[in-house]
């Protein structure tokens, strides 16, 4: 199965991780430069002892990291909802 969080905040970012012990998971975030921080240092700040397995795609590019995907967990503030529903439309 291959499951895409959006946005992984410290819940997303543990449920990617737990995920991806039996399935494929990607990550994405708008900020492309957030993206790239998280790709080179595997870790949330806010989960400071907690690593992101390499396994783990992640990206600032929305249509590669949703693409073929079986689930999309939606894991980022309300206040961000509307407009990142719209970006999948």
């Amino acid at each position: 199965m291959k499951i895409s969080v959006l946005e992984p905040g410290a819940w997303g970012t543990v449920l990617g991780i737990l995920l991806s012990k039996k399935s494929k998971v990607n990550f994405w975030y708008e900020n492309a430069g957030l993206a790239l921080k998280l790709f080179k240092l595997r870790e949330n700040e806010r989960l400071p002892e907690v690593k992101i397995p390499k396994k783990i795609f992640i990206s600032s590019d929305l249509e590669k990291t949703i693409k073929n995907a079986d689930l999309i967990i939606i894991a980022f503030p309300s206040f961000n909802f509307r407009k990142t529903l719209l970006k999948l439309k």
